[in-house]
Protein backbone atom coordinates (compact mmCIF):
# COMPACT_ATOMS: atom_id res chain seq x y z
CA UNK A 1 0.00 0.00 0.00
CA UNK A 2 2.86 2.21 0.95
CA UNK A 3 4.80 2.04 -2.42
CA UNK A 4 1.12 2.82 -4.51
CA UNK A 5 0.64 5.89 -2.18
CA UNK A 6 4.31 7.04 -2.84
CA UNK A 7 4.22 6.21 -6.71
CA UNK A 8 0.50 8.51 -6.53
CA UNK A 9 1.94 11.40 -4.72
CA UNK A 10 4.66 11.53 -6.90
CA UNK A 11 2.99 11.53 -9.81
CA UNK A 12 1.08 14.13 -8.42
CA UNK A 13 3.73 16.24 -7.67
CA UNK A 14 4.56 15.78 -4.13
CA UNK A 15 7.88 16.14 -2.22
CA UNK A 16 7.64 12.40 -1.07
CA UNK A 17 10.16 11.38 2.25
CA UNK A 18 9.90 7.47 2.13
CA UNK A 19 10.70 4.98 4.57
CA UNK A 20 11.30 1.52 4.74
CA UNK A 21 9.47 -0.83 6.71
CA UNK A 22 9.41 -0.40 10.59
CA UNK A 23 12.45 -1.71 12.34
CA UNK A 24 13.98 -1.02 15.71
CA UNK A 25 14.33 2.96 15.10
CA UNK A 26 11.33 3.58 14.26
CA UNK A 27 9.64 2.87 17.52
CA UNK A 28 12.65 5.08 19.24
CA UNK A 29 11.27 8.54 19.85
CA UNK A 30 14.17 10.51 19.30
CA UNK A 31 15.02 9.22 16.29
CA UNK A 32 11.75 9.44 14.94
CA UNK A 33 11.51 13.12 16.01
CA UNK A 34 14.77 13.48 14.13
CA UNK A 35 13.66 12.63 11.13
CA UNK A 36 10.58 14.69 11.62
CA UNK A 37 12.49 17.37 12.17
CA UNK A 38 14.60 16.85 9.35
CA UNK A 39 11.85 16.19 6.79
CA UNK A 40 9.12 18.59 8.21
CA UNK A 41 6.94 17.03 6.48
CA UNK A 42 3.14 19.13 6.06
CA UNK A 43 1.63 15.65 6.32
CA UNK A 44 2.67 12.10 7.59
CA UNK A 45 0.66 8.72 6.52
CA UNK A 46 1.35 5.72 8.62
CA UNK A 47 0.91 2.40 6.26
CA UNK A 48 3.59 0.12 7.62
CA UNK A 49 1.57 -2.56 9.15
CA UNK A 50 2.09 -6.52 9.80
CA UNK A 51 -0.27 -7.52 6.96
CA UNK A 52 0.87 -11.41 6.04
CA UNK A 53 -2.44 -12.92 8.46
CA UNK A 54 -0.89 -16.69 8.34
CA UNK A 55 2.19 -15.45 9.84
CA UNK A 56 0.94 -13.18 12.24
CA UNK A 57 -1.08 -15.82 13.66
CA UNK A 58 2.58 -17.19 14.15
CA UNK A 59 4.05 -14.53 15.46
CA UNK A 60 1.62 -12.08 17.42
CA UNK A 61 3.94 -10.30 19.15
CA UNK A 62 5.69 -9.08 16.09
CA UNK A 63 1.89 -8.45 13.79
CA UNK A 64 1.02 -6.68 17.80
CA UNK A 65 4.03 -4.00 17.65
CA UNK A 66 3.67 -3.32 14.29
CA UNK A 67 0.06 -2.73 13.91
CA UNK A 68 -0.79 -1.75 17.41
CA UNK A 69 1.73 0.05 19.15
CA UNK A 70 3.95 1.45 16.36
CA UNK A 71 0.23 3.72 16.18
CA UNK A 72 0.02 3.97 19.88
CA UNK A 73 3.31 5.70 19.90
CA UNK A 74 3.70 7.67 16.91
CA UNK A 75 0.17 9.23 18.59
CA UNK A 76 2.41 10.02 21.31
CA UNK A 77 4.94 11.74 18.80
CA UNK A 78 1.65 13.48 17.64
CA UNK A 79 1.17 15.39 20.95
CA UNK A 80 4.74 16.51 21.47
CA UNK A 81 4.97 17.56 17.91
CA UNK A 82 1.50 19.68 18.47
CA UNK A 83 3.73 21.56 21.23
CA UNK A 84 5.78 22.81 18.60
CA UNK A 85 5.30 25.49 15.60
CA UNK A 86 4.93 22.54 12.77
CA UNK A 87 2.42 20.03 13.39
CA UNK A 88 1.93 17.67 10.33
CA UNK A 89 -1.52 16.17 9.92
CA UNK A 90 -1.15 12.73 10.37
CA UNK A 91 -2.58 9.02 8.81
CA UNK A 92 -2.56 5.96 9.83
CA UNK A 93 -3.80 3.89 7.15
Amino acid sequence: MGQALVRGLEKDNWDVAKTSRPDARAFDAGTMAAFLDDVEPDVVFNTWAYTQVDKAEDEPVDARRINVVLPATSTSWIVLLAMSASTPIWFHI
